[in-house]
């Protein structure tokens, strides 16, 4: 079986510019890596979600667009999140980044990769809790380093159950998880809890 790992859009993002249809013709599966999206900044350069749901869904639908038979995609998610250190924090969800001088000044390339067992450890101990963004279908919360403000965006059970829900949308060939390590398989009953949750949450409702 031969796979291949594609960006979440067909539509020449990322600097990844191919003909995918061709690429699909000669393979069993397509991954699409359905994460790491920049934020197109539509609310200026602030923290947000590097995998909105509506930039999966209208990724996934693009390659189907093309021709590309959908059960050939296995729709990646990431079970981790990122910590940008605001460089000017507003209010939740208003946490301002600084401009990079990158083709993309205002994405997660500026925040901290954490895996969701170091993101349900500092959840407890955050300023608001868990917030939920509905445009983005996100998880986030706000915590305090000294004086400097950060936030994290993340995925839960919550957010990648609304994912998986693509799969029967658009007939998908399956669901990938990157990396499966990032949760915590120790003996602790809140643990083990947690990562069922994380598992359970890969089957579509």
């Amino acid at each position: 079986m031969v796979s291949f790992n594609v960006p979440w859009s067909p539509n020449c993002k990322n600097e990844r510019c191919f003909d995918f249809l061709t690429i699909s013709q000669a393979c069993d599966i397509l991954f699409v890596a359905s994460f790491d999206i920049p934020n197109d900044m539509r609310d200026g350069c602030v923290a947000r979600s590097s995998a909105a749901y509506h930039h999966v869904l209208s990724g996934m639908s693009a390659y189907i667009k093309l021709g590309i038979d959908s059960r050939k995609l296995v729709m990646g998610v990431r079970w981790s999140g990122y910590d940008y250190t605001c460089q000017r924090f507003l209010g939740a969800s208003s946490c301002e980044l600084e401009m990079t001088a990158q083709s993309v000044p205002c994405s997660y390339s500026a925040a901290r990769k954490i895996p969701y067992k170091e993101i349900v450890q500092r959840l407890p101990r955050s300023l608001t809790g868990r917030f939920w963004d509905d445009d983005q279908k996100a998880p986030y919360f706000v915590y305090l380093d000294g004086r400097t403000y950060h936030e994290v965006w993340y995925n839960d059970p919550e957010s990648i159950s609304m994912r998986s829900s693509i799969l029967k949308k658009l007939k998908l060939r399956g669901i990938g998880v990157l990396a499966a390590n990032n949760i915590n398989y120790t003996g602790d009953a809140r643990a083990a809890m947690q990562a069922e949750e994380m598992w359970n949450a890969l089957c579509p409702p």
